[in-house]
């Protein structure tokens, strides 16, 4: 123990060095802390780790240097195959440490989720290296650093809900643009910590209202990405756990084809459907409307109430049901206003000292529609008339009402 122990040059010192390497790109740092390396040299040489083991672009930094001084104790201690548990014991505790005070950061806001789970994913490929390289893959090695991680993660659903929140950005925005290589290495990284979650349903609930998000607001960066981690959700866990999740997909690629035979209905009906009176609000031309029919026990439950919309807007949904519900005999629609989006033209006043009035293309959601509208034919409104004449409910109002006032895209 005293070897495992001792300041400076025992296991556990030189491990917190090796897991305490700078970012990436902190190559100075990092060689600064390891300043008392073995061999008398007084440097340590940092080298890139590809993340996951393979290409990926993603890099931490690796102190091999010290993780050769690992690997001799190692060797040392393998010569009493007993005292070997000292040097699991310290890997074991210096994961638990450096975890737990991860989890801390996120508790007290001090880091994003993205920045815990990218705390967890640099953590991991140290470690891995520590435990390939230095311990020389032994399989009780690894079972410890599988238990160790496994202790702060399933402390409570935080880490559940962090990597769904990172999935959904890495989807976002993430790998818009990667190629098959990048994305592959990128998916199984998560897949490495989705591993380390003992309720894997807490995991699911959260990525699928992520996912309901970006396929209903068109916000997935690429279609093969999303299908690619559905996959792999599917070979970790087995068809059931994803069995609604691909019916989402499902329900969008029938909703694309429902929508392409509306608009051909529409276009057979010739102007027919403008003589609507309720299309007088829009300048006599009907509104058009874009419906994703969406099967209930698929998607995350909503339990709100459908706004009123606007007459215009009505008419055009009128219509839809009325088509829809003859194609398809048997069915129902339940419209659900809450997630839905608009996009609109607004003539807004001129600017002090300009007498050119303004106009604007602005992509909103369902509810901000509703309250632009009642601002044609008045200059103020209420809080209490707003509700009362949109019935969107309260803290939502609040919500939608904060973002078309602040100062930087001010519309109201």
């Amino acid at each position: 123990r005293t070897l495992v122990e001792m300041e400076g040059s025992g296991f556990a010192s030189i491990l917190k060095v090796v897991a305490s390497s700078p970012a990436f790109g902190s190559v100075a740092a990092a060689s600064a802390a390891g300043g008392g390396g073995s061999g008398g040299g007084g440097s340590s040489r940092m080298m890139m780790m590809p993340a996951g083991g393979n290409s990926s672009e993603s890099s931490v930094v690796i102190d091999h240097e010290r993780i050769k001084d690992l690997a001799s104790m190692y060797e040392l201690f393998s010569r009493v195959p007993s005292s070997v548990n000292h040097l699991r014991d310290a890997l074991s505790e210096r994961i638990k440490i450096d975890g737990r005070a991860l989890v801390k950061d996120q508790e007290n806001n001090v880091a994003p989720p993205a920045a815990f789970v990218k705390g967890i994913l640099a953590m991991r490929e140290r470690f891995h290296a520590v435990v390939t390289d230095a311990m020389k893959g032994e399989k009780k090695a690894q079972k410890r650093m599988k238990e160790s991680f496994e202790d702060f993660l399933n402390a409570d659903a935080r880490a559940a809900n962090c990597l769904a929140v990172y999935v959904d950005e890495l989807l976002r925005v993430g790998l818009r643009g990667a190629d098959e290589r990048k994305v592959s290495a990128e998916l199984d990284r998560v897949i490495v910590i989705f591993r380390y979650l003992s309720d894997k349903d807490v995991f699911e609930a959260y990525y699928k209202n992520h996912l309901a998000k970006r396929l209903l607001g068109n916000k997935s960066g690429s279609e093969e990405a999303e299908r690619a981690m559905v996959s792999l959700l599917k070979a970790e866990c087995g068809y059931q756990f994803t069995s609604k999740l691909e019916g989402m997909f499902n329900d969008m690629r029938i909703s694309k084809e429902t929508a392409e035979k509306y608009r051909s209905h529409k276009k057979s009906l010739n102007n027919a459907v403008s003589n609507d009176a309720r299309d007088a609000e829009n300048g006599g031309k009907p509104v058009d409307v874009e419906v994703s029919v969406l099967t209930t026990g698929y998607w995350p439950s909503q339990n709100v109430a459908p706004c009123i919309l606007p007459p215009a807007v009505k008419a055009a949904m009128d219509r839809f049901q009325k088509y829809y519900l003859n194609t398809y005999t048997g069915r129902k629609l339940s419209w659900q206003t809450s997630t839905g989006s608009a996009e609109i033209r607004a003539t807004l006043p001129p600017q002090k000292g300009s007498s050119k009035t303004r106009r604007h293309d602005l992509s909103v959601t369902t509810y901000q529609m509703c309250i632009l509208v009642l601002f044609n034919t008045r200059d103020s409104l209420t809080l209490k008339q707003i509700r009362d004449e949109t019935n969107i409910p309260e803290d939502e109002l609040r919500r939608h009402l904060v973002s078309l006032c602040t100062p930087k895209h001010r519309i109201l």
